[in-house]
């Protein structure tokens, strides 16, 4: 069976939380809450249609396209909403699946930085 594409192979960002100001390079802001940002996330592997994706962990921070759903080689944007989280680091996984194809699962990590601190590596 073939195998579906991830790229990147793992999503990470960091997110100040009561602070605006900070936008690290694997970030950009989307709308007018610093607590907002997004990744981008594409799927590949040679499949027609659409595969399909999901959160594993069901984590609220999270926010897939709608439909969630990715055409092969073609970027989905993939939302991060911390404004219901308190400083730390949180994980999850995103599962890429197609008929026909051995699904992928897509590490994804934020690190929440409260007003005022200073940024760390996110987790990976």
């Amino acid at each position: 069976m073939a195998a579906l594409t991830a790229s990147p192979a793992t999503l990470s960002a960091s997110v100040r939380v009561m602070g605006a100001g900070f936008t690290p390079p694997v970030v950009r802001h989307c709308g007018q809450q610093p607590e907002t940002a997004s990744v981008s996330l594409t799927i590949g592997g040679g499949f027609a249609g659409v595969a399909t994706l999901a959160v594993v962990g069901s984590a609220s921070w999270i926010t897939l396209p709608t439909p969630a759903e990715a055409s092969d080689g073609v970027a989905v944007t993939i939302g991060i909403d911390a404004s219901d989280l308190t400083g730390g680091q949180y994980a999850d996984v995103i599962r890429a699946t197609k008929d026909g194809f051995d699904s992928i699962d897509v590490p994804i990590g934020v690190l929440v930085v409260p007003g005022g601190g200073k940024p760390g590596k996110p987790p990976r």
